[in-house]
Order: structure tokens, then C-alpha cells, then sequence
């Protein structure tokens, strides 16, 4: 049931407007806060904040804790960017 869950949403900065090479992955983190129970649900899509109208990135998550979410960005097209990874969990609460 919905009132059983917990949802935590968020965004980290990847990239602050550096030029990025073409394959280039970039590391990402995310605390969860209080936490969940068990490893939560997890979805993380790229933000294109400033720079090239378009981008291509792609957003890996590497692991999901009960308190954190860690992963890598890709960047197809070498370019200037600023970047964020949206992050939503969801989960049972602790």
C-alpha cells in the first residue's frame, strides 16, 4: 500500500560546464538520507542544465544501497555541458 513506502528524489551534479571527451564516463553519487530497509527501486535520467541544446549521455547506476545510489554518466558527443542525474527511489522506509 502507498502509505507503506517511502519515495526520495533528487538530483546530483555530474558536470559543472567542463569540456568532456567523447565515451568519457563520469562518476555520480546520491545519499538517500534516512535510509530504506531493503535496496529501494531506483530511477536516474540525465538533466542537460546548460550548454549544448542537446546531449548525448547516457546514465548507468552502478549499485543501489539502502542509503546510497552510485553511478556513471557517458557522454556520446564530446562537448561542453552541465549535467545532473535526476534521482528517484522508492521503497520501504526503516
Amino acid at each position: 500500500k502507498t502509505g507503506d513506502t517511502r519515495i526520495v528524489g533528487g538530483y546530483a551534479t555530474v558536470n559543472s560546464g567542463s569540456e568532456i571527451s567523447a565515451g568519457t564516463p563520469l562518476a555520480f553519487s546520491f545519499s538517500l538520507g534516512e535510509g530504506f530497509k531493503y535496496a529501494p527501486v531506483v530511477t536516474a535520467t540525465p538533466i542537460n542544465r546548460k550548454g549544448a541544446s542537446t546531449i548525448n549521455a547516457s546514465v548507468v547506476i552502478d549499485s543501489v544501497t539502502t542509503q546510497s545510489v552510485n553511478g556513471q554518466v557517458y557522454f556520446g558527443t564530446a562537448g561542453t555541458y552541465t549535467l545532473d542525474v535526476n534521482i528517484i527511489a522508492i521503497g520501504i522506509p526503516v
